[in-house]
């Protein structure tokens, strides 16, 4: 799909410089300068963008480890929901909603002593982290 985006943009560009190319009223050297200009922008753009998508597809892989690690019984229930509020926060700048259940979830188990309650909240902070951690799936 990103290559379909990719050849779109470039077959935009030719079409229009072979517009302006098309016009004799302007001499050739402002063409390619503007056309250079806005290749240099694009670039730009695009680098961007791609270091945007490769930092949101790093955070969603691990969220995806941090729910292996607890499904593999390496955590204890309530060191889930502090390490997924740990992990919450630190990315609460991409995910705020998220960020604000799981401070929800751990506030809930704070006086709480029953294992069963502590361990329902678990399954509530796996579900946020998957809910992260689901968009992933789709790249791999």
């Amino acid at each position: 799909m990103l290559w379909i985006t990719i050849l779109s943009v470039i077959s935009s560009i030719v079409t229009i410089v072979s517009f302006l190319f098309s016009l004799r009223t302007v001499p050739k050297r402002v063409y390619i300068a503007l056309l250079f200009a806005v290749l240099c922008i694009l670039s730009i753009l695009s680098a961007s963008l791609s270091y945007n998508l490769m930092k949101v597809r790093d955070i969603e892989r691990a969220a995806n480890e941090l729910v292996k690690d607890y499904e593999a019984c390496n955590n204890t229930a309530r060191g889930f929901i502090q390490a997924g509020l740990a992990f919450m926060e630190t990315h609460k700048n991409l995910y705020p909603d998220s960020y604000e259940r799981a401070k929800k979830v751990y506030s809930a188990i704070e006086n709480e002593d029953y294992y069963f309650e502590v361990e329902k909240r678990a399954e509530e902070m796996k579900g946020l982290l998957l809910g992260i951690s689901v968009l992933n799936r789709n790249y791999d």
